[in-house]
């Protein structure tokens, strides 16, 4: 009896031995109370892996990321901002087609003409300023000056050996400016000092730039153009598109804003000024093409400027220098020396740099 006793106590020994671990691998809340080295070292595990765990959730969550979703790539953004923006003015430009043509048959008119701009590049001129091709930037600023200068041109370039504009600008570069840039030197102290006078300029290899060069912040597009014309009782719409670059004078739009509400002028108050004064301040406001009237941008929104160098030497051809130049055309005296003022020379001489204007 006691044998059965003790063999039933020892049973149970062995089975609680087997039991307890079993208990700490299901239920480890109740194996956190307890204390020990095991203890304190299975806590320090669990808290690496839920510090671990935080971490990186809330890296995902930095980054944009989401167990639900993906942050778009950048590419994609940009596409949809294309195509939105593309749609917008096509919807827009459609919209504005119909009103206009609208209009145009309830036009009595034999020949009207309606644009419609859409924009798409801002120039806004604060580190460097727009810049055109010349002549050809000429017709996006002022058409009547465009047409003007290339039959200029073209009646200048008799020979025919070089392009017009070529010849243009050769013939401009060896007399106006070469004597406007003279002009300037034989007037300049320290020129008379080193090399005396009279002065001798011959150009250099150096290449002649001119260009024009918008004075405004401007706004490039496309403008389409429709235009309704009347033959045989019948009235055709054509539609044409071109690129267009739309300046955006600012004193303009104030001028044209205050205006109707009467705080305009002062405007209008020069513009009268200027005209009864017109013949005797001695300013050409208009190019004259022959017998026709070839009147000039008034707003002023662009300017023509060139660059390029000399070789200067004294009379005797013993001391030599070189002479940069940056000039300008002057809309209100082209038919003087054909407006060119100079703005700004550096003589180089023997290694040394002079500002002469």
């Amino acid at each position: 009896m006691n044998l059965r006793v003790v063999n039933n106590a020892r049973f149970l020994v062995s089975l609680k031995r087997a039991v307890i671990p079993a208990r700490q691998t299901f239920h480890p809340v109740r194996y956190f109370g307890q204390s020990g080295p095991f203890s304190r070292q299975f806590n320090k595990v669990n808290y690496d892996i839920l510090v671990q765990n935080a971490v990186h959730m809330s890296r995902n969550g930095a980054n944009g990321t989401s167990p639900g979703g993906k942050r778009l790539p950048l590419r994609t953004i940009l596409i949809l901002i294309a195509t939105s923006s593309s749609l917008s003015m096509l919807l827009y430009a459609t919209i504005q087609y119909f009103r206009i043509r609208d209009e145009l048959s309830q036009s009595k008119e034999s020949n009207v003409q309606k644009s419609i701009f859409l924009p798409l590049w801002l120039n806004s001129n604060i580190l460097q300023r727009k810049t055109l091709n010349y002549p050809e930037g000429l017709r996006y600023v002022d058409m009547g000056y465009y047409n003007y200068l290339t039959t200029e041109m073209m009646q200048n370039n008799s020979n025919g050996s070089k392009s017009d504009v070529e010849e243009y600008c050769n013939e401009l570069q060896q007399h106006q400016i070469k004597y406007a840039v003279l002009e300037k030197l034989s007037s300049n102290n320290k020129i008379r000092a080193i090399f005396g006078l009279p002065l001798s300029l011959n150009p250099n290899n150096s290449k002649f730039n001119i260009w024009v060069e918008l004075v405004h912040p401007s706004v490039s597009g496309i403008q389409m153009s429709i235009i309704q014309k009347t033959d045989s009782h019948e009235k055709n719409n054509d539609v044409s598109f071109k690129w267009a670059i739309k300046p955006i004078n600012w004193n303009s739009i104030k001028d044209d804003t205050l205006s109707p509400i009467g705080l305009g002028m002062a405007k209008i108050g020069s513009n009268a000024e200027t005209k009864i004064h017109e013949k005797s301040s001695g300013k050409v406001h208009e190019v004259h093409q022959g017998k026709e009237k070839v009147p000039l941008n008034p707003n002023r929104d662009y300017a023509i400027k060139f660059q390029s160098e000399y070789f200067i030497t004294d009379k005797s051809a013993n001391k030599q220098g070189k002479i940069k130049y940056i000039g300008t055309i002057d809309f209100d005296h082209l038919l003087i020396n054909r407006g060119v003022i100079i703005t700004d020379i550096e003589l180089i001489y023997d290694d040394t740099s002079y500002k002469i204007i």
